[in-house]
């Protein structure tokens, strides 16, 4: 699970969604790979395998070292349409639940994931993160 600020990961997606092609040669290619670190740091990520580009936020909280591929389209919309100051994505087997609150309303949304593993080649084990 981790939790940031809507703004923050709004801005990260939309980031890294630039990378993403609209023809992905492989299906983890349209999507958005996120993942926390002991930093603690979360590290969007989007690639069409020729242009990869990765975003950092620095999360409000987060549970241990995680990582999914989440649709970057749909995300990007969830967070564009809510209106609460945080986000919070809890990571299941296959799913991923994200649920924004403010005062007044609050959403949740599922969103299927894809393995982690899936996007190994866009990003190396040793790339340096800045």
């Amino acid at each position: 699970m981790l939790t940031a600020k809507r703004e923050d990961l709004l801005a990260a997606c939309t980031l890294a969604h630039a990378a993403v092609s609209t023809r992905p040669l492989m299906p983890a290619y349209h999507d958005l790979h996120i993942r926390t670190d002991a930093g603690p740091n979360i590290y969007v990520t989007g690639s069409d395998t020729d242009t990869t580009v990765q975003a950092r936020v620095t999360p409000t909280e987060t549970t241990g070292e995680q990582a999914v591929c989440l649709n970057g389209a749909m995300l990007k919309s969830i967070l564009s349409a809510c209106r609460g100051e945080f986000v919070k994505i809890e990571v299941r087997k296959t799913t991923a639940v994200v649920t924004c609150e403010d005062p007044v309303t609050s959403s949740r949304h599922e969103m299927t994931t894809q393995p982690a593993s899936a996007y190994a080649m866009a990003i190396p084990a040793d790339w340096k993160h800045h």
